[in-house]
Parts: structure tokens; sequence; C-alpha cells
């Protein structure tokens, strides 16, 4: 019986030493609670300046990202007026030369543009030069000599021939003096040929020749 008693009360005594264990883990996790809430109020109140300097930072960074695509948008708007000007200057020039012009694909040789005076000129409609070498037009009397000058123009960057023949629509032959050079456009390269008409020049020149060579009265030639 005593034993019984005695392990009751060690029994009862565990229970008591293992309860006063509990109760003190209970306390020490409230203490750290209250020490966990008090560093959160600390936080808290140190966090609307941090918030408030976090949304400043934001804000700052914003307004100047928009000022920097504000005047990128204010540049690309100068560029784009200033290009169309100068489009508009050159297409101008360009219809109203009194010289004809192609322009040529500088890697194909396909011509791309004629202006009104070379249409004009030599009878052949815009379309009928389009898209064309200038070997494939009829006009281009000398086909072997427009291949070589194609690729002089391949090498060189620019040729010039002071008397090339020209055939109209009509067949009437018109003699020009041909200047063509290369040039960048953006990333392409492109050909621009300056067609001017010389007939008059060139017969005017065979006259002088002729009365350079003859008697004007008799017409005999002088020895």
């Amino acid at each position: 019986m005593k034993d019984k008693n005695k392990n009751k009360e060690f029994l009862g005594g565990k229970k008591f030493f293992e309860g006063i264990r509990f109760w003190q883990k209970q306390i020490a996790g409230l203490e750290t609670l209250k020490s966990n809430l008090k560093r959160s109020k600390a936080e808290s109140k140190r966090f609307p300046q941090k918030l408030h300097d976090q949304v400043e930072i934001r804000t700052a960074t914003e307004r100047m990202i928009i000022k920097q695509l504000h005047q990128e948008i204010e540049q690309r708007k100068h560029l784009e007026s200033v290009l169309q000007a100068s489009e508009t200057r050159f297409r101008r020039l360009f219809e109203t030369a009194q010289d004809g012009i192609l322009i040529l694909d500088a890697y194909s040789g396909q011509i791309e543009e004629v202006n009104k005076f070379l249409i004009d000129m030599l009878s052949y409609s815009r379309e009928e030069f389009l898209g064309k070498k200038l070997w494939e037009v009829g006009a281009f009397i000398d086909t072997d000599k427009c291949k070589t000058a194609f690729k002089e123009l391949q090498v060189k960057g620019y040729v010039r021939y002071e008397d090339l023949p020209l055939r109209t629509r009509e067949g009437r032959l018109v003699n020009v003096e041909f200047v063509s050079n290369v040039y960048s456009v953006g990333h392409s390269k492109v050909i621009q040929c300056n067609i001017r008409d010389i007939t008059e020049r060139k017969e005017l020149e065979e006259k002088l020749k002729t009365l350079a060579s003859h008697d004007e009265l008799t017409g005999c030639v002088n020895f």
C-alpha cells in the first residue's frame, strides 16, 4: 500500500511539474508575442515614411521616363517633318528637271523611278520603264554599252558617256549625255542616271565642222 501511495505521489508530482513547464512555455510564448508586437508597432511607425519615399522615387522615375518618351516623340516628329520636306523638294526637282532621270536599284539594276521629262522625250510610258533594266527598254539601242555601264557602276560608283544614242518610240534618234552614280538611301543603294538631250548641240557641232572644212560660197572642200 505504501508503494502504491508513493507511486501515486510520484505521478502526481510529475504531472504537477509538467503542468508548470507547460505554463512556463505558454508564458514564454506570450512574452515573445508581446516582443514581436512591440517590434511590429515600432516598424509600423517607420513604414509610412518608407512607403512615402518609395512612392516618391517611383513617381520621380515615372516622370523622368515620361519626359524622355515625350522628347523622343518630339524628335521623331521633327525628323519626320524634315524628311517629308526633303522628299517633297526632291520630288519637285525630280518631276520638273529639264533632264531625264532614272532611279535604279543598285544591286538588281531594275528601274524604280522615271521622271516626266524622260517619258516625254522618248515617248515611252512610265510602265514600260519600271521594273526593267536599261538594256530591256527599247529606247536604249546599245545594250552592250548599257550592261558594261552597269558593271562599271558596281565597281567605280560613277559612269559618264558623252554621246549615247537612244531611239524614241517613233524611231527618231536622240543623242544624249549619260551620267550615272551610286549613292546610299538608308540601308540600301540606288543608281541615279541623268540623261541630257544633246541632239541640238551635236547638230551644231557637225555644222561647224562642215563650215570649217568647206568653202562657204562654193560648198567645196577646203584643201
